[in-house]
């Protein structure tokens, strides 16, 4: 009796097979509605990048990328008060495509396509499923958002950097010191974007930090989006607050 005891097969704990069935669709689904969302959002961005010629701020872009490398980054400090890292993208962008209207606002439409996924990404990383695809969804078709992405301008990178910045922010409190390097690195891509506003994004993020520095995953998890809420209320979200920031940080 006792040899059959010990030779007896361990029981593991599993997850019993109608609910993994379920699970795995509801995961399916989720990640076809993801893709549908993704695929709206790129309709609205790509369909209509002709509709208006380029506008003064576009036609500086494109003066800029006509010349060499060097001397756009030379010139970007006589005509720009943003910082060059959108400018080297979009250099080498229409060194392949061309600086004409399509060509050139692709980038900024293939950026505002990405920002969905890394919208629900950063959301999924403090609510559920449905509340990140419903955030992706705001952003597929935010008129503001599908506007500048079809300005050949830095704004749509720094929406993307924006939402990575947040999601690596989030992982790093709840995971560890490896996701806060990555944090840290696409923050400073951010700052290299449009330094006023991405300074003012930061600032945004300093009092949750200082608030769940303390504590453990589980309660990060929870406390973290109380504390982003609870901000965006108080109007540090707000446009206008952004704008006012950015304004004082130059």
């Amino acid at each position: 009796m006792r040899q059959q005891v010990l030779s007896s097969p361990r029981q593991e704990h599993a997850v019993p097979k109608g609910v993994a069935i379920k699970l795995d669709a509801l995961v399916e689904r989720h990640l076809a509605a993801l893709l549908a969302v993704m695929a709206l959002g790129a309709a609205l961005r790509f369909s209509t990048l002709t509709l208006q010629s380029y506008s003064l701020d576009e036609a500086v872009t494109v003066g800029l990328l006509h010349q060499s490398l060097r001397g756009m980054l030379a010139a970007i400090p006589h005509s720009e008060a943003t910082p060059p890292l959108y400018y080297i993208i979009a250099w080498g962008w229409s060194k392949l495509f061309g600086t004409g209207e399509i060509a050139l606002r692709s980038l900024s439409a293939l950026l505002g396509t990405a920002a969905i996924p890394a919208t629900y990404a950063a959301a999924r990383s403090l609510i559920s499923r449905r509340g990140a695809l419903i955030a992706a969804a705001f952003v597929a078709v935010s008129p503001l958002l599908v506007w500048y992405s079809q300005e050949a301008r830095a704004y749509v990178l720094l929406s993307l950097l924006g939402a990575l910045s947040l999601l690596f922010f989030v992982r790093g409190l709840q995971r560890g010191h490896r996701a806060l390097v990555w944090w840290s690195v696409v923050s400073m891509l951010a700052l290299a974007t449009l330094i006023g506003s991405a300074g003012a994004y930061l600032l945004w993020l300093l009092p949750i930090a200082n608030d769940t520095a303390a504590y453990t995953p589980a309660e990060r998890r929870r406390g973290i989006g109380r504390q982003a809420a609870s901000q965006h209320a108080a109007g540090w979200g707000s446009p206008q607050r952004l704008q006012r920031c950015s304004c004082c940080l130059g």
